[in-house]
């Protein structure tokens, strides 16, 4: 698991897990939640790494010239680490007790 005891300055709430099947490229849930209790934000990935443990992707966009396009990202990696541990600690315990 993520440690436990970060404190993230984002306070991340109502997460929930969409599982899917495992695909080739390691995608093995969705996930939303509540940020600050102001914003919702949907379309997290998570995935599992090559060799242990897992992360996650926030959304984006592809325009008509094929280029990929934030939709949603965090400015550092105390926001980063937030959010993931909140969602990841979520996944592990729904889905993957094994960790």
């Amino acid at each position: 698991m993520i440690n436990k005891k970060y404190k993230p300055y984002v306070s991340v709430s109502e997460v929930k897990i969409y599982k899917v099947n495992d695909y080739d490229d390691g995608l093995v849930a969705f996930a939303s939640c509540i940020l600050d209790d102001k914003y919702f934000l949907n379309g997290i990935g998570v995935y599992r790494k090559l060799k242990k443990g897992y992360r996650i992707t926030f959304p984006k966009r592809r325009d008509s010239k094929g280029r990929t396009k934030d939709i949603f990202a965090p400015v550092n990696l105390d926001a980063y680490n937030g959010i993931a541990t909140k969602i990841i600690n979520k996944y592990l315990i729904m889905y993957d007790n094994k960790n």
